[in-house]
């Protein structure tokens, strides 16, 4: 059952801005095959390959991540792993350098602190039924994106509620998404969070595995900024979420 860090890793240049977000080698994350139990392989063991993993000379690690406050950004674990200096990028924001707040290696998230405010964050999705085949969306930024450029779109479908050995709650999704978007946020048709990319199956490469929002610490749930209920029709939220533009709350990672 192979276990391995999805996340890019780019070459270093000119300092930490976004024309130096040039994208270079990746690997391919894979959080073993589904077993009869519905169970999938510890998240722990993402983080801790990717912890194992030496980040070359003159390269950075890159991922996504995105804001659940004005200065809170939510992201994966193992896409911290290794680094010691953190950057965010934003379309909307420009660069920043950013601090860890907390790395829960039994989830694989983590949340990082800005010291700017963001006017754009997501929020929770209520805990509802979903339904195979239902339609999701995944916002990141492509280990060869250009620089500067905004998180791309993924479609992306609900597959199944599953939870890892240790019993932390996942969601299967299938979606064609490439390293470099471990850490996005996994959104319902109301733009709220439903889950946070960490990997694959390495059965299909297209048999993505999302931290689910309930599978998060109490510490990390409180860490979302207090907003109107992500239930409320989409009109009601305009104020932290302006309706329809998630990808503006989602920013680029890149650590050393």
């Amino acid at each position: 059952m192979a276990v391995g860090p999805d996340r890019a890793v780019s070459r270093r240049g000119g300092g930490w801005t976004a024309a130096a977000f040039a994208a270079a080698l990746a690997s391919t994350a894979e959080v073993g095959t589904t077993e009869a139990s519905g169970t999938v392989a510890p998240l722990s063991s993402v983080v801790r390959t990717a912890d194992r993993s030496v980040i070359p000379e003159g390269m950075s690690a890159l991922g996504t991540g995105f804001f659940i406050a004005p200065d809170r950004i939510l992201t994966s674990a193992h896409v911290l792993a290794g680094c010691g200096v953190f950057v965010v990028a934003s379309p909307i924001m420009g660069v920043m350098p950013a601090a860890v707040v907390r790395r829960e290696v039994t989830r694989d998230s983590a949340v990082l602190s800005v010291d700017r405010s963001s006017p754009f964050f997501l929020a929770r999705a209520p805990t509802t039924p979903r339904r195979q085949g239902q339609s999701l969306r995944v916002f990141g930024f492509p280990e060869k994106g250009s620089a500067g450029s905004p998180p791309v779109s993924y479609p992306a479908w609900y597959e199944s509620d599953l939870a890892d050995r240790n019993g932390i709650p996942v969601i299967a999704v299938r979606a064609a998404i490439p390293p470099g978007v471990s850490g996005a946020p996994v959104l319902d048709s109301t733009d709220a969070v439903v889950g946070v990319i960490v990997g694959r199956l390495d059965s299909d490469p297209q048999n993505v595995i999302a931290l689910s929002t309930e599978g998060l610490s109490p510490k990390t749930v409180k860490d979302f900024a207090s907003a109107p209920a992500a239930q409320q029709p989409k009109a009601n939220r305009a104020t932290f979420l302006r309706s329809g533009e998630p990808q503006n709350a989602v920013v680029q990672i890149r650590c050393r």
